[in-house]
This record gives structure tokens, sequence and C-alpha cells, in this order.
């Protein structure tokens, strides 16, 4: 893991790290691939719960959630 990044964990009922991301829509994206490629399977509609974690000095561990739908073009911060 990086030091003092951003990670996310997404959870489609299998939770999966996501490194690397700018934001919960590429995470979510980042995992939809990393399932198929990875895992072999392909989590297409499902619902997703997004959790930002941060790594940094001030602020260490879960930052914040979010629910992902996949029928609408925005996720909702919980």
């Amino acid at each position: 893991m990086p030091k003092f990044n951003n990670y996310y964990v997404v959870e489609f009922r299998y939770p999966v790290e996501v490194q690397d991301a700018e934001g919960v829509s590429q995470a979510v994206s980042k995992a939809l691939r990393m399932c198929e490629r990875v895992w072999g399977f392909k989590p297409d509609g499902w619902h997703a719960r997004v959790f930002e974690y941060k790594t940094g000095e001030a602020t260490v561990g879960l930052a914040k959630e979010y629910f992902y739908n996949p029928n609408s073009h925005s996720y909702r911060e919980i």
C-alpha cells in the first residue's frame, strides 16, 4: 500500500481493494475490471458500497462511505 495516499474498498458482497483511483467512479470501474480479469466473474448491475480510506498523517483509516447504484450515473455519500 502506498504511503500517505487514499485507497478505496469496493464491496459487491465481495470486497475488492482498489489503489490509485482518483475518485469513487474510477474505483468502481477498476473494481469491475478486476473482478472479471482476476477472479473470472462480472458484477454487472450490482449495487456496491464504496469505502474511502486515507493513509495520511492527519487522518488514517475510514474517511467516507458511498453507495453506488449501477442504474444511475451518480453515487451518494452515506
